[in-house]
């Protein structure tokens, strides 16, 4: 029985706290935007299946599914080597701010007051099919506070950008190769563009569920 109420009081609590932000948004006026990373980078190969009858199939997959393992630590080590995440968080402000203009429900600026703050929680790329162009993923918590710092929003959510679709595609590791260990050829600069276009890009995407949270 708990485990069941658990997840309706988790919406109850969600919707409460839109509620009261829907009440707030329209006299704030304009809030600070900060972001900042806290976990990642994170890179996912892709896994083989392993049906569990121990049979040969399972031996090469699970064979297989290690060496995975190792290359996406490997790839997750030089990105996190390359990529600068202070810039990462700037396009992503970047982002938001050009997105959401002068509102609704709100605009932004660089002033102390009201304030709302964009953690990554977890960033990198995915990989789901071979030749494919791959996928950067970002997990973000929001939160956000008026200018007397009680909390009035808070959201988490995931935003994908497929550099095939988006125009990036000339910057993705996975174009026109069948390795993604391929972006360790690439200049360090052209990984940290990678990122910070697909944060801007996120930051964007954000504006949407925002104003639909406002009502």
């Amino acid at each position: 029985m708990k485990n069941f109420l658990l997840p309706l009081l988790s919406l109850a609590l969600v919707a409460g706290c839109h509620s009261r932000f829907k009440r707030v948004a329209p006299t704030v006026g304009v809030v600070r935007v900060e972001a900042n990373t806290l976990g990642g980078p994170d890179v996912d190969l892709g896994r083989a299946y392993v049906s569990g009858g121990g049979g040969l199939g399972d031996v090469l997959s699970s064979a297989y599914n290690i060496t995975q393992m190792v290359r996406e630590g490997n790839i997750a080590a030089h990105i996190a080597e390359k990529v600068r995440p202070d810039q990462v968080n700037a396009a992503f402000v970047h982002g938001f701010r050009e997105s959401l203009g002068d509102g609704p429900p709100f605009g932004s600026t660089t002033e102390p007051g009201a304030l709302l703050e964009f953690q990554l929680v977890d960033w990198g790329m995915e990989l789901y099919g071979w030749g494919r162009p791959g996928v950067y993923n970002y997990e973000v918590v929001v939160r956000g506070y008026d200018a007397n710092g009680k909390k009035m929003y808070r959201t988490s959510y995931q935003c994908y950008t497929d550099a095939g679709t988006t125009g990036w595609i000339e910057k993705s590791p996975f174009a026109g190769s069948s390795s993604p260990d391929s972006i360790k050829n690439i200049p360090a600069e052209q990984i940290q563009a990678i990122f910070d276009a697909t944060a801007y890009d996120c930051g964007r995407q954000f504006v949407s569920i925002l104003r639909k949270h406002a009502g």
